[in-house]
């Protein structure tokens, strides 16, 4: 005997369902994960502002040969941090050794924007090796681009899934130079902002400051870590077309600073699809109204004696149906983690035999049904 049709919703529709947070996780090490910050540092001395940078390929480039702790403008190159007040964050014209002497002083545990402070912080040397050079898959989640104009590196993110209509390339050139980066690949800002949605991170290659002025701009970009060498030197990344390399330079120089902060995993949703599963006997119809519901289903193959299931939609935008094999995929708001899609804008006949392979160990396969627009669905075991 049939057991009888029910059906759980699950609710949790938002605006931007596609769309991919850009807070992905990019690992430091073999136990920690961290979000990049949404550009490189900027510092406003005179009004003591802190902020990061509009977009992640800004960089203010000859403003920094003003820096000093009285500069009444924006600077995004900073000499490295300590606890010597002659020099308080690296804000100083200063190049005399001595006042770069001391313990290491994070810029993150300044007030940034709007985060509250030691929001961010500084990666060590060997974190910024490790996202780099030796985290799972590192080669193939870095490479050289132009992006709207501003040359780089882009970083992936370690669960990197290239969206529908761009097209990477990891590694570097085989040469040296600001032209490398554009002929390697390059992206519009329109392309970028794709990019961004699904994890990106892009440092741009802003130069650096020396004590006679900027250097490099557009060729490489010296980035600091929080890791010091002897007592008058630190730990910098020169990021070029050619290659990333690691290397030690005085304190007095002026170099860009990226933060990161601690990734911490979004809690799972509630596991509703396992609650109530859907029988459709054949030629059984259901029929419900949708409107702007995101809506989960676990449906028992092995009890339906249907060959083909037709679903009919009356909304004037299309339906969007997901099929999983996996709870968690089907609640899930990427569709690039559902084994099948399929936008239907009038009706759709779907062969049992096919969708037999989305289903798990116990006969189950898991259905969303997404849209933004009032309109009925029917769904027919034939």
């Amino acid at each position: 005997m049939k057991r009888i049709t029910t059906l759980v919703l699950y609710l949790a529709f938002t605006a931007g369902v596609f769309a991919i947070p850009f807070e992905a996780a990019f690992s430091v090490s073999a136990d920690k994960q961290v979000v990049f910050s949404m550009g490189n540092l900027q510092h406003h001395p005179k009004n003591g502002e802190w902020r990061f940078a509009a977009n992640q390929y800004d960089y203010l480039s000859g403003a920094n040969a003003n820096l000093a702790a009285d500069y009444d403008g924006w600077v995004d190159m900073f000499r490295w941090s300590t606890d010597n007040p002659a020099a308080l964050w690296g804000v100083s014209a200063s190049t005399t050794k001595s006042d770069y002497l001391g313990n290491f002083v994070d810029w993150g545990n300044n007030l940034i924007g709007s985060d509250t402070a030691n929001t961010w912080y500084t990666l060590t040397a060997d974190e910024w090796q490790y996202v780099f050079t030796k985290r799972a898959n590192a080669s193939a989640l870095l490479g050289v681009a132009k992006v709207n104009n501003s040359n780089g590196i882009i970083l992936l993110p370690d669960a990197w899934a290239c969206p529908e209509g761009i097209t990477f390339k990891s590694g570097f050139h085989t040469k040296y130079g600001a032209s490398a980066f554009a002929e390697y690949q390059s992206f519009s800002a329109e392309e970028w902002a794709i990019m961004e949605q699904a994890g990106a991170v892009f440092l741009p290659v802003g130069g650096y400051l020396a004590p006679n002025g900027m250097y490099a701009v557009g060729s490489n970009g010296y980035y600091w870590s929080a890791t010091k060498f002897q007592d008058e030197q630190a730990v910098y990344f020169d990021l070029q077309a050619k290659q990333v390399r690691r290397g030690v330079q005085f304190r007095y120089f002026g170099s860009a600073v990226r933060l990161v902060k601690t990734y911490v995993p979004a809690p799972k949703e509630p596991n509703t699809c396992l609650e109530s599963t859907i029988i459709l006997p054949k030629d059984t119809v259901m029929s419900m109204n949708l409107e702007g519901a995101l809506d989960v289903y676990r449906v028992d193959y092995q009890d339906w004696a249907a060959q083909t299931i037709q679903i009919q939609w009356t909304g004037t935008e299309p339906l969007h149906l997901f099929i999983a094999k996996d709870c968690d995929y089907a609640v899930a708001k990427y569709h690039r983690d559902v084994v099948l899609y399929e936008a239907i804008t009038s009706a759709t006949t779907l062969d049992m035999v096919q969708l037999k392979q989305f289903t798990d160990q116990d006969g189950y396969l898991y259905v969303r049904f997404l849209t933004e627009f009032e309109g009925e669905l029917s769904i027919t075991a034939q």
